[in-house]
């Protein structure tokens, strides 16, 4: 299989014919890419050979002509941002509700290498059934599955609500494709279903990394399959024909498809007359209607240029008036914030210790209120503790003022010491005795003790009449007891 394109130079109005892949039969299960900027403005002939079916080796999807001036916008050195702001105008001021961050995640993909997906406005049909209006990107995503790689027709719809909502994605199989069944994150109508749409959160998620996991879903488990063709090989021109037809985009035939390559030259009427050559004077003229054409053309690139440098060099500049804005009034906000802690710092060191203080002296007066009500309780029972004693000093009192007088006259009577303790029974009689003898034998051993100390009685005397006499008191005390308990007995 020969892949030939052809098509004419941006710069030069001389044809071009570009070789883009010489397939060997034994690679019948690979894919071969063509830059999608190439079909898209190219012209393609592809001559089939009859054994090996050419949409196995075409897995990306081509593009449709209403996409076609996307790609050759961004293509012909705009910026892919310019040209995002100018599809949002084109919609209409206030068609989305983040412009920014819509034009921000569109041309970061616009700008990858890694992806053949363009952007355009394309008419979305919601489940209710209205039409509106929606940026959309569409192309293909490479994924590689079992050591080859193959690109996905895929297309998705930027909500109105973009970040809030995420994108609407699709896979669209082109011509010789299916959607395969029972896929997990795939319906048969080519609707994606992913964790990361599910969970979508409007500040972390974006469109790049949305096409990332794609791809990585579906580097597991591919969402289409190459369908089988069953051609004859006596059919085998018309299917190049009709095969070059859709990789050129539209509806119309190749300029340079099979059959009219098969034609070309041929004249069977030979009664015919030729035109005559074109003048010199008019080739003349044509070669400086091209070249004004081309200095006119190259005068309106650099004049585009300069002003996309430009705007460049404005929106720089803005950038760093607003960064140099944004840096000032942080270094203020910080200031004003550090004097404000510090202010906040110290008035509140003051309360603080001015309510530690207050806490005291309040503890101190609760404590000093609590001492002073438990002095006055303790001086309240001790005034009726006194005034109880003081009830009864003067009923005493009164008693012996009435006993007085009868005192009085017995003090003048002579009465002598052993009248004054008379006992009236005889065990009352030995109690007497016995105790008036035992306090004699402890007089005596005081007495005999200092003796000692004075050392007027020897020592053999001294131990010799303690021992006789300490005998004498025990045999005194025994019988004291015994008479004691005979009284309380009795």
């Amino acid at each position: 299989v020969h892949v030939h394109v052809h098509g004419l130079g941006t710069t030069h109005n001389t044809p071009q014919l570009l070789t883009c892949a010489r397939v060997p039969p034994i690679l019948h299960e690979t894919s071969i890419s063509i830059p999608l900027f190439i079909l898209e403005h190219l012209s393609i002939h592809i001559i089939e050979s009859p054994q090996i079916p050419i949409h196995k080796f075409f897995t990306r999807p081509l593009p449709n002509h209403k996409h076609t001036h996307t790609n050759t916008h961004t293509m012909n050195g705009g910026s892919s941002y310019t040209y995002v702001q100018s599809l949002l105008h084109n919609l209409g001021h206030g068609s989305y509700r983040d412009p920014t961050r819509v034009t921000r995640d569109i041309s970061t993909v616009l700008d990858s290498k890694s992806t053949g997906l363009t952007s355009s406005a394309s008419n979305f049909i919601r489940d209710d059934g209205h039409e509106q209006r929606l940026l959309s990107m569409s192309g293909t995503i490479p994924i590689t599955w079992q050591g080859s790689v193959y690109n996905i027709p895929i297309e998705f719809f930027v909500p109105v609500e973009y970040p809030t909502r995420c994108p609407q994605c699709f896979v669209r199989p082109s011509a010789g494709m299916a959607i395969r069944e029972g896929h997990r994150n795939v319906d048969m109508n080519g609707m994606i279903y992913m964790p990361y749409l599910s969970e979508w959160r409007p500040r972390s998620h974006t469109l790049a990394e949305m096409i990332v996991r794609m791809q990585s879903f579906f580097c597991v488990d591919p969402p289409v399959y190459a369908v089988p063709a069953h051609r004859g090989s006596s059919s085998s021109s018309s299917n190049v024909h009709a095969s070059s037809r859709n990789v050129g985009g539209g509806g119309s035939s190749s300029r340079y498809s099979v059959g009219s390559a098969a034609g070309y030259g041929q004249n069977n009427n030979s009664n015919s007359v030729e035109p005559p050559p074109p003048s010199y004077d008019y080739v003349d003229s044509v070669h400086e209607q091209r070249r004004k054409a081309a200095e006119e053309e190259r005068a309106r690139r650099e004049r585009e240029e300069e002003e996309r440098r430009r705007l460049r060099i404005q929106e720089e500049e803005r950038a760093r008036l607003v960064a140099l804005e944004i840096r000032t009034t942080k270094e203020s906000k910080s200031k004003v914030t550090e004097k404000l802690q510090i202010y906040v710092n110290s008035e509140y060191s003051k309360a603080k210790d001015e309510w530690l203080k207050q806490r005291r002296r309040e503890q101190e007066l609760a404590n000093g209120k609590r001492d002073i009500e438990q002095q006055l309780s303790f001086l309240e029972s001790t005034k009726d503790k006194l005034q109880d004693q003081l009830d009864k000093l003067t009923v005493q009192t009164v008693k012996l003022e009435g006993l007085l007088p009868e005192i009085e006259a017995k003090e003048s009577e002579q009465v002598s010491a052993d009248d004054l303790a008379v006992p009236k029974d005889v065990l009352s009689k030995q109690l007497l005795h016995l105790s008036a003898k035992d306090a004699a034998y402890s007089d005596l051993f005081y007495h005999m003790q200092q003796a000692f100390y004075n050392k007027t009685i020897e020592t053999n005397e001294y131990f010799e009449t303690v021992r006789k006499l300490a005998r004498e008191q025990f045999t005194c005390r025994y019988h004291l007891k015994k008479v004691a308990l005979a009284i309380e007995t009795r």
